[in-house]
């Protein structure tokens, strides 16, 4: 098979998948090593730069998709039902999975303080997480961990491009300060 039929097969079976496949499977089907596999990936990328669909990787999956600045034109005609976002609740428990996995709902909940069960029904049903196991601990709960899609969904190519959570603390406080500079200001204005 000559590089050009590989490229072509590469695309196919992106295509005829619609979702993720692993670089190994890749690699095995075509009889080519992962690295070639990833050469196919940047040649595929090139060939769509100009075009509605990209190729996307998440940690050693490819995926065909749409790019997301047509995502809205695609929704209109796949999703006559208008999906619901996520709450509060269901997207803090979704952060605490995405920092702390593996983890069991019982751990999601002590750090919430709050039952988590009815938040992580809605992500497992939206397929952004998933139970990958069993804990060793007394009743063997489930473990959860995100998935794929939760790496699509948020345009990550793997877990490492999570936001460092120290940065994000730091970002917060600092928020917090300004908010408290700006009342201190408010409150200084009042009184004058």
């Amino acid at each position: 098979m000559n590089e050009k039929e590989r490229l072509a097969a590469f695309e196919a079976i992106l295509f005829a998948s619609g979702e993720s496949v692993p670089k190994d499977a890749i690699a095995e089907s075509l009889e080519i090593t992962e690295e070639e596999v990833e050469e196919l990936y940047v040649k595929l990328s090139e060939k769509y730069k100009d075009s509605g669909i990209a190729v996307i990787k998440l940690d050693t999956d490819y995926q065909l998709t749409t790019k997301k600045e047509y995502y809205e034109y695609v929704r209109r005609v796949t999703e006559p039902k208008r999906n619901t976002p996520l709450s509060n609740a269901a997207l803090e428990a979704l952060s605490i999975i995405a920092y702390k996995q593996p983890v069991t709902r019982s751990q999601v909940d002590y750090i919430r303080g709050v039952d988590s069960s009815s938040s992580m029904s809605r992500l497992i049903n939206c397929g952004l997480i998933e139970a990958i196991g069993v804990s060793d601990a007394p009743g063997r709960p489930s473990l959860y961990a995100t998935t794929k899609e939760f790496l699509r969904v948020f345009g990550l190519e793997s877990l490492e491009d999570l936001p460092d959570i120290g940065m994000l603390e730091r970002e917060i406080e600092l928020e917090e300060s300004d908010q408290l500079a700006i009342d201190t200001d408010e409150t200084e204005e009042a009184e004058e």
